[in-house]
């Protein structure tokens, strides 16, 4: 009889094991369902964010894409412009070059010459009288 009291005193103590460790094993489960039920509403709010930030963020995208094609428009007409600067330029110096060789008298040239003609002379400090050669009007030098 005692034996029988024995195996049935540990037999209740084994059960009492097995029931505390039930009990963990659902406060576990229980932990983990809660935890993927926080985990399941922060996704959700998420996706939702995502669903109401996708329009702006298209809008964005399409303005950069205008805001790229307008710097790549930009960007060929200076160039072009650039293009006929130089082209204009390059005209004016073989102009002036033939203008030069040629010494053809210009408008210009008298001024030029002019200019240089002051340029040379040395200055004095006193103040003279000249005459515009645009408008004919006096005027200190």
């Amino acid at each position: 009889m005692r034996q029988l009291a024995d195996e049935s005193t540990h037999a209740t103590t084994r059960a009492e094991t097995v029931s505390e460790s039930t009990q963990s094993i659902g406060t576990v489960f229980t932990t983990v369902r809660e935890a993927m039920t926080g985990l399941g509403a922060r996704v959700q709010g998420i996706a939702a964010d995502a669903v109401e930030t996708e329009p702006h963020v298209e809008g964005f995208i399409e303005s950069m894409a205008g805001l790229a094609a307008g710097v790549q428009e930009s960007s060929a007409s200076l160039e072009s412009a650039r293009d006929r600067v130089n082209s204009l330029r390059d005209r004016a110096e073989i102009l002036i070059r033939t203008t030069v060789e040629t010494g053809a008298e210009t408008v210009i040239a008298a001024l030029l010459e002019a200019r240089s003609s002051a340029a040379r002379s040395p200055r004095t400090t006193s103040s003279t009288r000249t005459t515009c050669p645009f408008s004919g009007r006096a005027r200190s030098r």
